[in-house]
């Protein structure tokens, strides 16, 4: 009787050494020297992992224009993707943006480094894969699941609507997103129409005030000024027409300011800034 007892009991604490060894082994193989060399990986990367794992981030991250966790990235090594400086930091991990310099990510894979690229989001899905993708390698699951449900509730709310406001996300240079764009399901998602799509326009098109004034959207986005880059492109934004239009905030037209942050790296962040929408939607509506 007490042979089984102690062999029940042998076996039994191999049992949990194993799993104690298992456990310890999946810890030690999450990456904790990571750096990240794209401004939209940047993102994600602060949005996933804790700080004491970055050891570098892109100089683009303390740009507090383009990035949501600039004051964060003041805290972090920054770099400026070149592959020399790369290896020196030796990290186990190293993410890449779709369109980063290929010959930088050749030479740090001859190094024989871990590099990946993560693809640019240009949807929602795709935005769903990257979040999913980054988080399995960095074993952050947990935390990639809370932002996960709320890409699939766009999903979900994608066609419920049936009144949808016509809007327009116009950039510097009169740029505007049109279909194939994260822009424009963000758009569909929150219950508006994009004036790009109802024009015709691709994936990239470009108006003018004249012509924004013709179709008369109701709501138009904007990115906020760059105080720390101030250009011509940006003049757009300061014609005494628009000026008054925003001013004066015509009946028929919202004007809405993003953070340029919150257009762009189809990451975590931009849920933020969109969040905005459904309040705006409701708004519209009920002054109708």
């Amino acid at each position: 009787m007490a042979y089984f007892r102690n062999t029940i009991i042998f076996v039994g604490l191999v049992f949990f050494f194993s799993i104690t060894n298992l456990s310890a082994e999946n810890n030690s193989s999450k990456p904790k020297r990571i750096v990240s060399i794209n401004l939209c990986t940047d993102q994600l990367l602060m949005a996933l992992a804790e700080t004491e794992k970055i050891l570098s981030v892109s100089h683009l991250a303390r740009d507090p224009s383009i990035s949501s966790f600039s004051e964060r990235a003041k805290k972090i090594h920054i770099n400026y993707g070149t592959a020399e400086e790369i290896y020196r930091l030796k990290p186990d991990l190293i993410l890449a943006g779709e369109y980063s310099k290929k010959y930088v990510v050749g030479v740090i894979r001859e190094l024989g480094l871990n590099i990946v690229t993560v693809e640019v989001a240009n949807s929602l899905e795709t935005m769903r894969s990257n979040l999913l993708k980054v988080a399995d390698i960095l074993g952050e699951e947990a935390k990639a699941e809370i932002l996960i449900s709320k890409i699939d509730k766009l999903f979900l709310l994608k066609n419920t609507y049936h009144e949808k406001p016509v809007a327009l996300v116009w950039r510097t240079r009169g740029l505007i997103d049109g279909p194939g764009t994260l822009v424009h399901e963000l758009l569909q998602a929150h219950g508006f129409r994009n004036l790009a799509e109802k024009l015709g326009r691709g994936s990239l098109g470009n108006i003018n005030l004249e012509q924004i004034i013709m179709a008369r959207p109701e709501l138009v986005i904007i990115p906020e000024p760059k105080h720390y880059y101030p250009s011509l492109s940006q003049s757009v934004f300061k014609h005494p027409t628009f000026k008054s239009l925003d001013r004066v905030n015509k009946p028929w037209l919202k004007i809405i300011r993003f953070p340029e942050w919150g257009l762009i790296c189809g990451g975590p962040q931009v849920l933020t800034a969109y969040e905005l929408l459904r309040s705006t939607r409701m708004d519209i509506l009920k002054n109708k």
